[in-house]
């Protein structure tokens, strides 16, 4: 299985600036480490993933998460016990008000079933 982090470099980093109310979409193929800046409520998508058999990862650098709500794709959220819930509220993790969280987004089929891990 080959590692893929985009098509730039894995060191790439695109700042998305101020979410508003736009759905934030998170492009495998735009860079590997991505912020946004909560600014209003909005929505994740994400997109352009590898092919399956391939991982592809991206790194979102999140501003102020719990400033206002967040709707996001499915995700297994990878909780504390090793367990996996869907349900983002139920992780186990709450997103800053003030603050930056570091999020870890992961697949190995394209995009089907994607993972994530909120990470401090």
């Amino acid at each position: 299985m080959s590692i893929q982090y985009g098509t730039i470099y894995s060191g790439t980093f695109l700042d998305k600036g101020n979410s508003g109310s736009t759905t934030q979409n998170l492009n495998f193929t735009d860079a590997f480490h991505q912020k946004i800046t909560n600014t209003g409520a909005f929505n994740i998508t994400t997109s352009n993933w590898p092919s399956t058999g391939n991982l592809g990862q991206i790194m979102l650098e999140l501003v102020n998460g719990a400033a206002n709500s967040i709707t996001w794709p499915t995700i297994n959220w990878i909780k504390s016990d090793g367990t996996t819930t869907t349900s983002f509220s139920t992780n186990g993790v709450t997103l800053q008000t003030n603050g930056t969280d570091w999020i870890i987004l992961w697949s190995k089929d394209g995009g089907t079933t994607i993972y994530g891990k909120v990470v401090r």
